[in-house]
Formats: structure tokens, C-alpha cells, sequence
């Protein structure tokens, strides 16, 4: 495993990890079946979950970033159309992503979940049905995993075909691939910037699809892709593309090689600097791998194209993780919003806004002077606990603070203070300043980042927060 992910690290910054909902709910039960021991003698004995820890933690000093992908329901079935089906409901589904997120919460690498791998078929997107409207289950399994780690990227695939997007040409799309309806539909997540729009997209390696036979090929691509998902970049819709699968066999002089060279140029001259290649294992029937059939040697023009889409990877601290003890499924809800901020000498993962930025948790920064804000004055403010737990002699307390601007001006900042009793552990959804001079033993909080930058909070609207604290809770809380 270490020499693959040695090799990985030399190509690549991040792996996307597949996993099903059936290996979730079961992951310190389920024992492997398919791994050479020979090659991998220290994993000998380890459940399912424990290699998947160790891989994780193994990720981190590598300097990798993961992508946790529910790749499929069961096991060993197909890919389902929808995400959910007669053996695991939407409830169960929710339940495995809230084991999976928990477990994971505490890693700074683990960086996005892949919420459901390449919905088709009779998936829809927008158009209000319960039963089948991928973007709706998409916002009510977001909103799931938001609240148990609010740091986390959502990646969102589209759909097969869309119904209420005639405008667009439906032709040839692939599983997870249309997006031709987030235009008018978008994904609405109860966090700003955490919606990453992840398509999936192949060459004639795959399928045939009518547009590799026009007699412009590969001239016509540019076209067809922005229909199925390019025009969210191009129109600057302002979600993040990433694409979250392409890949062929892209052997030299075939149609699929030349298909990948075009895609990749287009990925640069459309500023889409991120994406993930499938994929690394050469047992990918359709596909092939990146690695050539002895699971070592790469395969060079594979290396090639996609350097030529990513010729300079961001490069992530090797740093190790403490993975957090594992919970048994009806604890998930008791443990709601506690994710861990990366350590402080550790570079964090993407945001969603420019996949640089810091991700969720706030960040301390010095006083400064923002003379020309309108800060909020009329406001109100409820604190709510919303959850506590002991860690050793010292109680820890979750809460939920909501301040309303009741005035008749938009306010661009805020200074929220709270007395500082106890161990400020974490926050979120919220910049985190240093108290001035006269309000010593306080603890002094502004609007994120993200609200700032979009105009403000707007009279009547909420901004909700969290904040941990260890030890005393704040005994006043004001806005100043």
C-alpha cells in the first residue's frame, strides 16, 4: 500500500475513495476478501474499517487529500439509479454517511464526500418529485452531512437526462453527467461555499456515443460539453466544476487519446484547475488504470494528459492524523457539528469558493480597522445548547447562536461578544477577532468571510454559529 500511495503522491494530491453504504453500516464487522496479503502482510487480520483507517491516516503522510465517494449501495450489486433503493431507504443512506462522516471528522485531509456515485436512469433533476429528484436528495443528505462537520465539501454529480431542461441538448449524456438543469435548479446547501458540481465524463474508450462520429470530432466537444455541464464555468454561476470522473484507455493514435489531449486543453482554457482521473488500478474493464497491469508501471501517456490538464499540483502537508473512535449509528445526532479544526501548522484542505482557501472552520486574525463597514447595531441575539459531553473532569458544551439584524441597513460586520469563562475549543460560520483592549476576558466574533464578501447580513435575515467550549459556558453574550 505505502508504494502505491508513494507513487500517487509523486502524480497527484488527492484520492477519490469508494466505499458502499452496505460496507458503512457494517465497518467493524466486514472483513476483506480480495486483498494480496503477500504484498500486504500488515494488514492481515484488520476489518474493512480498520484498512480504511489505515489507508486514510496512511493518505495524510503522504500529503494526500481524500474524497470519501458512496460509490454504490451494495457491495457487490451495480450502480443504482437512484440513491437509494428496496433494500437500503434514504433514511438508512443518511445513517451511513453520518457513521462515515464521524469517523473521518477529526482527519484534515478528509477534505469531501462524493454524496452519490453517477445517478441515471429514471433520476431527475428539479423537478419536485420526491420519489426521484437527485437535486432534492442531494440538499436533504448535504444538509445531514454539514451538521455533523460543517468543514466538509459537498460534491454534487448530475444526472443521466433532465426533464424540465429541453433547451439543452440531451443527447449522449452519462451517468452523473448533466448538469444542464443547476441553472435554473440549483443545489441549495445550508452552508455558502461548500457545493463543488462534480460531472462525470468519458471518451469513445466507453461508449459510442453519436457526437464521436461527426465529422468535426473532436472539434465538437466544446460544445456538447458545455451543454451537459461547462456552461456553470462559463456563464460563472459561481458553484465550483470539478469534474469527479473521466478517463479512457487513451492508447497513442486512438480516438479515445485524442479525445482526453482535447479535453484537457479545454479543462485549462475553461479554468478548471481540479479534477479526479479514473483511475488508478489497471482492473477497470473500460478504462484501464493508470498503472499497467503489474500495479507499478505507469502508464505514460495517461501521466502525460493529465499534466498537461494540472501542470502544478498544490502540494499538501505530510502531516498524521488522529482518527476519531468510531460510533455506533443512533450516536451520530448526540455528536452534531463537533468537527475538529485542522491542526494550526497544518496547511487546510480546500474551500469551495477557490479549492486554496481555508475550509470551514474560522480563523484568528489580528484587529483591524474597518472604518467604512456598517456594522450591525440593531440586532438580536439567542443562544441555544445544543448538545454537552464530559471530557475528563471538564464539561463541553455545544452552542447554537442565531443573531438577527432588525434593522432598516444591511450591516457588513458584526462584533458579537461573549464572556470568555471557560475553553474556547471551536467555531464556525463565523471569523473569530481579537477582542479589543477594554473588553479584556472576552471573546470577540465577526460575520465569515463568505457573508462579508456577498454584501452583508440583509435586514430580517439570520446568521446561525456555533461555537464549543470547554469548561464554564459564556455567561453574557452582546453585540457590541
Amino acid at each position: 500500500m505505502n508504494r502505491l500511495l508513494e507513487f500517487i503522491a509523486e502524480h497527484f494530491n488527492a484520492i477519490r475513495l469508494p466505499f458502499s453504504a452496505e460496507l458503512a453500516l457494517q465497518l467493524d464487522i466486514k472483513m476483506p476478501k480480495t486483498i494480496n496479503f503477500s504484498c500486504n502482510p500488515e494488514l492481515k487480520g484488520l476489518t474493512s474499517g480498520q484498512i480504511m483507517d489505515r489507508l486514510t491516516a496512511s493518505c495524510a503522510e503522504h500529503g494526500l487529500l481524500v474524497m470519501l465517494d458512496m460509490h454504490r449501495l451494495a457491495a457487490a450489486e451495480e450502480i443504482p439509479e437512484l440513491w437509494y433503493n428496496d433494500a437500503y431507504s434514504e433514511a438508512l443512506v443518511k445513517q451511513a454517511w453520518e457513521i462515515i462522516v464521524l469517523r473521518y471528522r477529526s482527519c484534515w485531509n478528509v477534505f469531501a464526500v462524493d454524496l452519490k456515485n453517477e445517478p441515471h436512469g429514471c433520476a431527475t433533476w428539479g423537478d419536485g418529485n420526491a420519489a426521484t429528484d437527485w437535486r432534492l436528495a442531494a440538499e436533504r443528505l448535504g444538509a445531514a452531512v454539514l451538521a455533523l462537520n460543517p468543514s466538509l465539501l459537498l460534491f454534487v454529480e448530475g444526472v443521466e437526462r433532465c426533464a424540465n431542461a429541453e433547451q439543452h441538448e440531451q443527447h449522449g449524456c452519462w451517468w452523473g453527467g448533466n448538469l444542464a438543469a443547476a441553472q435554473q435548479a440549483p443545489v441549495r446547501l445550508p452552508i455558502r461555499n461548500k457545493l463543488v458540481y462534480a460531472p462525470h465524463v468519458y471518451g469513445p474508450d466507453v461508449y459510442a456515443q453519436p457526437y464521436f462520429s461527426d465529422c468535426t470530432f473532436p472539434s465538437n466537444m466544446p460544445y456538447i460539453w458545455r451543454q451537459h455541464f461547462g456552461h456553470i464555468k462559463q456563464d460563472r454561476l459561481g458553484t465550483p466544476v470539478c469534474p469527479g470522473e473521466w478517463g479512457g484507455w487513451a492508447r497513442p493514435g486512438s480516438q479515445d487519446h485524442e479525445w482526453q489531449q482535447a479535453y484537457a486543453v479545454w479543462l485549462i482554457d475553461n479554468d478548471i484547475t481540479d479534477s479526479f482521473y479514473w483511475c488508478l488500478n489497471p482492473n477497470s474493464g473500460d478504462t484501464g488504470g493508470v498503472l499497467m497491469d503489474d500495479w507499478h508501471t505507469p502508464v505514460q501517456p495517461k501521466l502525460d494528459i493529465l499534466h498537461t490538464a494540472h501542470p502544478m499540483p498544490t502540494n499538501w502537508p505530510r502531516q498524521s492524523v488522529q482518527l476519531q473512535s468510531s460510533f455506533a449509528a443512533g450516536q451520530c445526532q448526540q455528536h452534531a457539528q463537533q468537527a475538529p479544526c485542522p491542526p494550526a501548522d497544518v496547511q487546510q484542505p480546500p474551500h469551495a469558493h477557490s479549492i486554496r482557501a481555508t475550509g470551514g472552520c474560522c480563523t484568528f486574525q489580528a484587529p483591524c480597522n474597518r472604518s467604512n463597514e456598517a456594522r450591525l447595531v440593531f440586532g438580536t441575539v439567542q443562544v441555544r445548547e445544543v448538545d454537552s459531553w464530559e471530557e475528563g473532569p471538564s464539561p463541553c458544551h455545544q452552542l447554537e447562536v442565531k443573531v438577527t439584524n432588525t434593522g432598516s441597513a444591511e450591516a457588513s460586520n458584526m462584533m458579537l461578544m461573549m464572556s470568555a469563562a471557560g475553553q474556547l475549543q471551536q467555531c464556525w460560520n463565523c471569523e473569530q477577532q481579537q477582542a479589543p483592549v477594554s473588553t479584556a476576558g472576552w471573546w470577540c466574533f465577526g460575520f465569515p468571510d463568505w457573508l462579508r464578501s456577498n454584501g452583508g447580513l440583509a435586514p430580517g435575515a439570520e446568521l446561525v454559529l456555533g461555537i464549543i467550549v470547554k469548561g464554564a459556558k459564556p455567561a453574557e453574550v452582546r453585540l457590541q
